[in-house]
């Protein structure tokens, strides 16, 4: 019985300080963060947000503005309210309010969306469009 008193204690006391330390995951305060490459062998991009939200291995980004070049070099840019960088994935998602657009009108929008630094894949998910100055293409999801 002794055993099983300690064994409870032993695992109370565990569980106690396990959710003390996720409470003091300290969240720092990022104002103005900025990401980029802008190497030959990779694809070059940088995004910037007017503030970052860091814990643990993610930032939360505010107000995220970004330009992706292409393999022709031409130069896409993006916005979103809110994007989470994971560093150990080493990919942004974004959700609400996503835009990426071109010099020459293209407009392609979303509600989430996720870039895959390491590739330079951006993948747009949820009620898709692309709008030029000639035609609209809506892909809405069903509920």
């Amino acid at each position: 019985m002794q055993i099983n008193s300690f064994l409870i204690c032993a695992f109370f006391l565990l569980f106690a300080f396990n959710s003390q330390s996720n409470e003091l995951d300290t969240i720092i305060e990022i104002d103005n963060p900025k990401f980029s490459e802008k190497g030959l062998t990779k694809n070059a991009y940088e995004i910037k947000a007017e503030k970052g939200l860091k814990s643990s291995d993610e930032i939360k980004l505010l107000k995220v503005e970004g330009k992706f070049k292409t393999k022709d070099d031409i130069w896409i840019f993006m916005n979103a309210e809110i994007g989470i960088f994971n560093q150990i994935s080493n990919n942004i998602k974004l959700e609400k309010n996503i835009n990426f657009y071109t010099d020459a009108n293209e407009i392609i929008s979303s509600e989430f969306a996720t870039y895959d630094i390491e590739s330079g894949i951006i993948e747009l998910t949820n009620n898709v469009s692309f709008k030029n100055n000639e035609i609209e293409i809506l892909m809405m999801d069903k509920e």
